[in-house]
């Protein structure tokens, strides 16, 4: 069938994060750091909704870490795809931890390429950019625990170190309770939050312990965790985080999310949290 111009651009997405994982896989990178968030949950775990960014970790803190030296890598693979994509790092005002980089291109050029589509193209302004992001943490919290896995994708296989499960579900908590959200519920991070308690993966709860007192200044007790959830869950606009996970998933994971409420997150932390 012919794909909306939504799905053209999750595919094409999903493309270059598979040229950009494929060239940190042949490089030294993994040595180093490890992958985790929503794209690896979905290219190394199967989980359900597209995803826009590809997050990373070191293992050992380093802020003299490099991300710009794999820059030459990740160029050459997205030539050999015929991907007209630049790679740039992304300056900040202030030093952070976090090292922000961005693979951009013109949509409309790479969609002529990639799915042999004649322009113009309806809802595809000639100017719009495509742009995926990457960062890596080089002061991550201690006690994480890692797996090596394969990478599902159109490329020949290639393996991946990842954060396990347990891991990522510390990080997915950390990031509820966290995350600002200024105007903009990330309803991803629910959809994702729900995903680890379907699967019953149990919290590595001495990293969660850890990320949440560095990004609060706090120890945090595992009944403080719950209570905390339930009060991040009370306060959310669940309409909003349906509509902004929307354009990421389809088929039962969308109707999924229409039963969406403060309650059923609740019932659902009470019922299958499980503290490692």
């Amino acid at each position: 069938k012919d794909l909306s111009v939504n799905e053209m651009e999750n595919a094409f997405t999903e493309t270059v994060q598979s040229v950009i994982l494929q060239a940190l896989s042949s490089s030294s990178f993994f040595r180093k750091a490890a992958f985790y968030g929503g794209t690896c949950l979905r290219f190394c775990y199967g989980m359900e909704r597209f995803s826009e960014d590809l997050d990373f970790s070191l293992k050992v803190p380093d802020i003299s870490f490099d991300l710009e030296s794999f820059f030459p890598q990740i160029k050459k693979n997205l030539s050999l795809y015929g991907l007209d994509m630049e790679v740039e790092m992304r300056k900040k005002k202030a030093f952070s931890q976090v090292q922000s980089a961005f693979v951009k291109g013109n949509t409309l050029v790479n969609f002529v390429n990639v799915f042999s589509i004649e322009p113009p193209v309806s809802g595809i302004a000639v100017n719009r950019k495509l742009t995926v992001k990457f960062e890596i943490d080089t002061d991550p919290p201690c006690d994480a625990t890692y797996e090596e896995r394969a990478v599902n994708s159109f490329l020949y296989p290639f393996s991946v170190l990842c954060y396990d499960l347990p891991s990522q579900f510390a990080g997915k908590i950390d990031a509820v309770l966290m995350r600002n959200w200024k105007n903009r519920v990330k309803g991803r991070d629910f959809f994702d939050y729900l995903w680890f308690l379907h699967h019953g993966v149990h919290v590595n709860t001495s990293n969660l312990k850890a990320r949440l007192k560095q990004h609060s200044g706090k120890d945090w007790s595992e009944a403080d965790i719950r209570s905390g959830l339930n009060e991040r869950f009370a306060l959310v606009d669940f309409s909003a985080a349906v509509e902004d996970v929307s354009p990421f998933v389809s088929g039962l994971a969308l109707e999924s999310i229409r039963s969406w409420s403060g309650s059923l997150f609740s019932m659902m932390t009470d019922q299958y949290l499980v503290f490692s």
